[in-house]
């Protein structure tokens, strides 16, 4: 009997123990923590919200950065439709004079000493700045409003300008002989070939020591028993007309060679190409 209790008591004893060990008997710190248990868990609470935030700055962060790569790709539309637009404007201004020449022709017309393209307006007209520079400011001279297509338009006050007509060719008539372009002629024809029209500087007149022309516009005349010669190897002679597709391409500069001009009354009488 004394054995049994005895046992007993030694059982109750190692439970009581082993329960002071778990529960921290004596350490107020493991008393702490056995009685509030809750105090831990609300660390960890906190520690997922500062996670949950932090996440959540990250997906802001890459959010923005969706917009500002979204930002770029409008950037790069809008880019796109800009080389589209100059495209179109060179490919619409093909065979004929670019910007830049168009406002060097509306300088030597209007005698400015300097000259710029404003803006190209809704219609497709160039407006054209033509000034001084004073030092400390600029002087305006005129305003030029110019059709790059026909390259006549109208000045600041509404008087008309036609660029063929500029100061640089005015009065400059092209005597009869034969003359050579410079290497950077470039120009068109009409649709049916009467009218060919080309700016370049006119060299070597052959039938007088008269100077160089300068380099303008020319619009010229072309006879009807106009020849196209084409010379060096495998040289040939044709109708201008029939060669309209040849002198097309020379005029376009696809060729790189100047190309000889022969006048007589004024008139175109014979084109000649090397090959």
């Amino acid at each position: 009997m004394n054995k049994g209790l005895i046992k007993i008591s030694t059982m109750i004893f190692a439970v009581m123990i082993n329960a002071c060990l778990l529960t921290g008997c004596g350490d107020p710190a493991r008393e702490d923590e056995a009685r509030e248990p809750e105090y831990y868990k609300e660390e960890d609470y906190y520690a997922e919200e500062a996670d949950i935030e932090y996440y959540e700055e990250e997906r802001e962060a890459l959010a923005l950065n969706e917009k500002e790569r979204e930002a770029f790709a409008l950037n790069d539309k809008e880019r796109e439709a800009l080389a589209v637009s100059e495209e179109e404007a060179d490919s619409a201004n093909a065979g004929s004079l670019s910007y830049d020449e168009i406002v060097e022709l509306a300088m030597d017309h209007s005698g400015a000493p300097l000259a710029e393209l404003d803006q190209v307006m809704e219609n497709g007209n160039l407006y054209i700045h033509l000034y001084e520079d004073m030092g400390d400011h600029t002087a305006t001279i005129d305003w030029y409003e110019i059709d790059p297509k026909t390259l006549k338009g109208t000045n600041f006050i509404g008087d008309p300008v036609d660029l063929t007509e500029g100061d640089a060719g005015e009065g400059t008539e092209i005597v009869d002989g034969e003359y050579v372009t410079d290497d950077e002629y470039e120009g068109e024809l009409s649709e049916d070939g009467k009218v060919m029209t080309i700016t370049t500087a006119l060299y070597e007149f052959v039938n007088s020591p008269s100077p160089s022309y300068p380099r303008q516009i020319y619009v010229i005349n072309v006879a009807d028993s106009c020849r196209c010669v084409q010379t060096g190897e495998g040289s040939k002679e044709t109708s201008f007309f029939e060669s309209m597709e040849l002198i097309k391409d020379f005029l376009e500069g696809k060729s790189g060679l100047p190309i000889t001009l022969v006048f007589k009354n004024n008139e175109l009488i014979e084109i000649q190409f090397s090959s």
